[in-house]
């Protein structure tokens, strides 16, 4: 007979507990940290989430993949018609940004060379962010996966994006087996994953 396990919740979903090197609890806290922006514009865009998403990528490469992500989609604006009311339309990037052709079933288009097209795979160089000076990536999961970054941009939706940029990006491989992984073994390999990304107009 097989003994019972005293503790089937920490078994069965929480799974391992902190790592030795864990030794300044609490590890999460309800005091906020409040930064103030001003001069906010049409097009900027504010991220939130969570340590999963963190773990995987830097500021500066979700930052790219979200400026990726337009440079392939376009941007969503409102736009008032004749009877006063509002809809919303996908526009193209701005004429700078422009060196492509139009997609033949709407209005958008895909840059060439400064933003590559869908089903191809970026580095983060790729990326149209400007990195600062002497940046150093010190996200742990890519190096704990032992693969390399290179991201897609297949997604519809910009959270979507992200996600599967998170979890293995252009490796659909590994995409799928972090993705599938069950508790307690997936808290091995990555985090919970929350993301929302607000675009400003």
């Amino acid at each position: 007979m097989v003994p019972r396990n005293p503790d089937p919740l920490h078994e069965e979903v929480i799974g391992d507990p902190p790592s030795d090197d864990c030794l300044t609890p609490p590890y999460a806290t309800a005091e906020p940290v409040v930064t103030t922006m001003k001069d906010i514009k049409n097009g900027d865009f504010a991220i939130f989430a969570s340590d999963g998403l963190w773990e995987s990528l830097t500021s500066e490469e979700v930052v790219g993949l979200v400026g990726q992500w337009l440079g392939v989609n376009g941007m969503s604006e409102r736009v008032p018609d004749i009877d006063g009311n509002y809809r919303i339309v996908r526009v193209p990037r701005p004429a700078e940004f422009v060196t492509g052709e139009a997609k033949q079933d709407t209005s958008l288009i895909i840059p060439k060379g400064e933003y590559l097209p869908r089903h191809k795979a970026y580095r983060p160089s790729d990326l149209p962010v400007i990195y600062p000076p002497r940046y150093k990536d010190t996200t742990q999961r890519y190096k704990q996966w032992k693969h390399e970054k290179k991201f897609l941009c297949e997604d519809d939706f910009v959270g979507l994006h992200l996600m599967q940029n998170t979890l293995g990006g252009a490796n659909v491989d590994l995409s799928w087996a972090l993705t599938y992984l069950k508790m307690p073994m997936a808290r091995r390999f990555r985090d919970g994953i929350a993301i929302i990304v607000v675009f400003f107009d």
